[in-house]
């Protein structure tokens, strides 16, 4: 590789060609207050996680990540969670995705125990050369309420096109059947608001905080995870009796003329009993109606309630060459005896997947 480019962390003065660089490779410039809200706003990070690649004096290459704690059961540790890279389409095959990676792992050394990544199908071979350890493709779950829409999420217009020809009469007419199957608790009242209250779902995480590695979830934590200036937030609240049972929060935006909702988090993320489940999942479903699709992961949604509720899983015959999942990389920095080889080692709700 040229000895034209340095790799060095990322200086304030360096946002306007990093977000340029961002529009080079996707198509699309962030506007400034999301990039300061997912790099600069983090609550685990003094400084903006993230090194970069310069060429004379144009920035080609980022390597962004964020510094997280990850719980299981009762052990707690640190993590670094490899972010989307960024390369400049002029510069690609100079090594600089290994050189990145390196010196960010250097740099993580001995302040991390874990490095995981979610990444693509292209960077699969490049993480497994490396050594990390592949644990599993993420599965996502669609509702889809209305075909016709552009259903951007397959990115493939065959795929918007068959499901537009089904009609949305008949999407409504099955999802209302699958709805009917639903067991729901009738001693439960649910609320909706605006927005994540902070504490009562740090509360409510706490009560059955789960055994598989998930990111700890602290008010911190959820107050800027879910203040992203790209998504609109809702919670969704379970109460019996007038107290706190669970919570569904779930973030909507519109992309390509989609109007896309997830079901981000459910806390507490284990030990809700299934009526009362099925019942605040219900209710969430009636204030999502219109949006075009609904997103969810059986890490957050039991399997059975999700198909029961007109979920259909991407890696169906029909779907699986459409999957949008991501493939969950993992590799060790020190001798922890935390358990993450296996998918089941680990509980990464939509929120965690997705971090835009």
């Amino acid at each position: 590789m040229s000895d034209a480019y340095r790799v060095r962390p990322y200086e304030p003065t360096d946002e306007d060609s990093v977000r340029a660089l961002y529009e080079t490779v996707s198509g699309h410039r962030p506007d400034p207050e999301w990039f300061e809200w997912k790099f600069a706003r983090t609550p685990y990070s003094e400084a903006v996680p993230m090194f970069v690649a310069e060429h004379r004096t144009e920035i080609v290459g980022v390597r962004p990540y964020q510094v997280v704690p990850l719980s299981a059961g009762e052990t707690a540790l640190r993590a670094g969670y490899f972010q989307n890279m960024m390369l400049h389409p002029a510069h690609r095959g100079e090594g600089l995705f290994s050189r990145l990676n390196r010196r960010t792992i250097d740099h993580l050394d001995g302040r991390v125990s874990l490095l995981f990544c979610l990444t693509n199908e292209n960077s699969r071979p490049i993480y497994a050369h490396w050594g990390w350890h592949e644990v599993t493709t993420a599965r996502m779950y669609y509702r889809v309420q209305n075909p016709a829409a552009p259903l951007s999420v397959f990115r493939d217009d065959r795929v918007t096109r068959a499901l537009g020809r089904l009609g949305g009469g008949l999407a409504r007419g099955y999802l209302a059947a699958c709805d009917q199957l639903v067991r729901r608790a009738s001693d439960v009242r649910i609320q909706h608001e605006s927005g994540v209250p902070a504490a009562t779902v740090a509360s409510l995480y706490r009560r059955h905080v789960p055994d598989a590695l998930h990111v700890s979830g602290d008010e911190p934590y959820y107050e800027w995870r879910y203040d992203s200036p790209r998504w609109s937030t809702a919670t969704h609240l379970a109460t019996r009796d007038g107290d706190p049972i669970g919570a569904v929060v779930t973030r909507t935006r519109t992309a390509f003329g989609t109007r896309i909702t997830h079901i981000a988090d459910v806390l507490p993320m284990t030990d809700i009993e299934e009526p009362a489940l099925g019942a605040l999942l219900a209710r969430t479903l009636d204030r999502q109606a219109n949006s075009d699709v609904v997103v969810a992961t059986e890490t957050s949604l039991p399997r059975t309630l999700l198909l029961k509720s007109g979920f259909v899983p991407d890696d169906l015959p029909l779907l699986r060459r459409f999957r949008t999942g991501y493939v969950l990389f993992v590799t060790a920095l020190d001798d922890t005896a935390v358990a993450f080889e296996n998918a089941d080692d680990w509980a990464l709700p939509l929120a965690v997947r997705d971090t835009s």
